[in-house]
């Protein structure tokens, strides 16, 4: 994914993205921005059993309902 734009997204979880079931997405010179998620991930979420690589991008202004260890 390269030069993109993930603004006032919405979803249960991953607002901007979610990356799950053995993904590997490369991220480059993108913007999450104003995403949200009523769990986790309000800019990304990114599975366990998946990989992410992430350059030259920016987050600003996303939130999730839950942490982490909140689970």
């Amino acid at each position: 994914v390269v030069g993109c734009t993930f603004i006032t997204n919405a979803a249960d979880s991953g607002g901007g993205m979610y990356n799950n079931d053995r993904s590997s997405p490369t991220v480059t010179h993108c913007k999450f921005s104003g995403n949200s998620a009523v769990t986790f991930g309000g800019g990304i979420r990114n599975d366990t059993d998946s990989g992410l690589t992430v350059a030259n991008s920016t987050f600003s202004g996303n939130s999730a309902g839950l942490a982490p260890d909140q689970a």
